[in-house]
């Protein structure tokens, strides 16, 4: 499969102005990144599509919030993995295989989610691996000015 490169909601185009695509790992991190930052309840007809983690910045004891949104990121990642499932389902029943997934674009497992937290700042390391067994990273910041995904 493929989709759109976007950076910064954006659709990054090429020098020739087309639309660029992104496969494999890179769109698996890049379709973590929207899922986690997509708000709950901003979406036109999935109400209850996104996360809560816009909820959980700008908090004066990021430290006491550190389980919640580890939980958070796990709820999202759960339900992304379950999403692709179902996906590799309908995509083996119409088109009678999987023709169109990768092996490095499939969610496998969250190996671990580590974090830091500095003053009013989380710092998390979302660390994941491929059906192809890749192990990916996928870096998010928390703090006062909102939810960031860093380097990847």
């Amino acid at each position: 499969m493929k989709s759109m490169q976007l950076r910064d909601g954006d659709v990054v185009l090429s020098a020739n102005r087309r639309a660029n695509f992104v496969y494999g790992k890179d769109k698996l991190l890049q379709d973590l990144q929207l899922w986690l930052l997509e708000p709950v309840g901003t979406g036109y007809v999935t109400k209850r599509f996104g996360s809560l983690l816009d909820s959980l910045i700008g908090s004066n004891s990021p430290q006491q919030q550190v389980a919640q949104i580890v939980t958070e990121v796990q709820r999202v990642l759960a339900l992304y993995q379950r999403w692709q499932i179902e996906r590799m389902r309908q995509s083996k029943e119409m088109v009678g295989d999987m023709r169109y997934w990768h092996s490095t674009e499939v969610l496998n497992l969250v190996e671990d989610i580590e974090t830091d937290v500095f003053g009013n700042r989380v710092q998390l390391r979302v660390k994941i691996r491929t059906f192809s067994n890749d192990s990916l990273t996928l870096p998010l910041v928390l703090d006062g000015s909102g939810l960031q995904v860093r380097g990847a």
